[in-house]
């Protein structure tokens, strides 16, 4: 049984340091999942389907094209991130 997880906890879990999936790990960074899948293709380092976030920001300052953001989201949401605001997330 799947458990959808609130914006607010799923924060929570990447401020822990807990494994996110790439739902979680979208929510928690600010980025849409369509852009957080791609990650994936482009080599983002997942272990059973997880990853930190930490982990995450040190692969994406190594080899991705987009530039990682300083913080988790905020409570919420991902509404004020560039590529939202740019129409260019869908």
């Amino acid at each position: 049984m799947r458990v959808k997880l609130s914006k607010q906890e799923i924060v929570r879990r990447a401020k822990q340091g807990l494994a996110l999936n790439l739902r979680q790990l979208a929510v928690a960074t600010g980025y849409c999942y369509s852009i957080v899948r791609q990650w994936k293709k482009d080599g983002l380092p997942l272990k059973y389907g997880k990853i930190t976030l930490a982990d995450a920001y040190a692969w994406l300052k190594k080899f991705a094209k987009v530039k990682p953001q300083e913080s988790p989201a905020s409570e919420s949401g991902c509404e004020h991130h560039p590529l939202l605001t740019a129409g260019k997330c869908g």
